[in-house]
């Protein structure tokens, strides 16, 4: 049972068509091997996984949700990753032409970042910039209450 990644991830592109792939990619939670495929059946899909997206599984609808902010150019995305957040798709999804500007926590392994203007920067939770700590207060409050057990 792998520890959860919470994301949040802005998508935006000058066509509203890549949008609309992109949300029905994530539907089918298909997200990582929309951008980098990895066929099924390879041999060391785990590692090929990790190494090429950056998490272990792909990501998707399932307890995730979608956001398209009455702009047919932007999508957001919330969602949960296994140990990691697919930093590897959203290079990918840059050099397809997209903006990608990505946060993301994990308090189980203490850390918290973004990926912002092709630049991921990961913090301890007690080094992250005020911003993100905002973002992701409920994790600083069951940090907390770890911390006091």
């Amino acid at each position: 049972m792998p520890n959860w990644c919470e994301n949040t991830v802005h998508f935006e592109h000058t066509d509203p068509k890549a949008i609309i792939k992109v949300k029905e990619a994530f539907k089918e939670e298909k997200l990582c091997n929309y951008f980098l495929p990895i066929p099924d059946g390879t041999e060391d899909w785990h590692t090929n996984r990790v190494v090429k997206w950056g998490t272990k599984w792909d990501v998707g609808d399932d307890g995730g949700n979608i956001d398209l902010d009455n702009d047919e150019h932007v999508l957001t995305i919330h969602f949960s990753s296994a140990w990691s957040p697919p930093t590897g798709v959203y290079e990918e999804a840059e050099n397809k032409g997209f903006t990608i500007s990505a946060t993301y926590c994990e308090p189980s392994m203490d850390f918290i970042g973004e990926f912002v203007n092709g630049e991921d920067r990961c913090y301890d939770l007690s080094e992250a910039p005020q911003h993100l700590k905002d973002e992701y207060e409920w994790a600083y409050e069951e940090w907390n209450d770890d911390e006091e057990d």
